[in-house]
């Protein structure tokens, strides 16, 4: 094995690592949002459809948010702005019906 191999397999390795880290905070994150804003997590479950995508939606930077995420807005006690853009998202159940109507 080359020392270019070596090299990628330390970097894949390092990247696996730094991965599991992000899924290790993000859930660490997801879980105290949903403990102090329990009902706002729910309000998101109901419209998103699953924890996943309500984790992607709060960690994702914004326009709408000027750049941050609803995570940053959260933190900087902003909870009205992302409980004002989760009334925008659609419900997964009243667009599954509308497609099939």
């Amino acid at each position: 094995m080359g020392d270019k191999s070596i090299f990628l397999k330390n970097a894949l390795a390092q990247v696996a690592e730094a991965e599991e880290a992000k899924e290790a905070l993000t859930a660490a994150a997801y879980q105290a949002f949903e403990m102090a804003y329990s009902t706002l997590a729910w309000t998101l479950i109901e419209r998103l459809g699953t924890q996943a995508k309500v984790m992607r939606w709060l960690s994702m930077r914004r326009r709408i948010f000027d750049g941050r995420s609803a995570y940053h807005l959260l933190a900087d006690g902003e909870v009205d702005a992302v409980w004002d853009q989760a009334g925008w998202i659609e419900d997964v159940d009243s667009s599954h019906s509308a497609e099939m109507g």
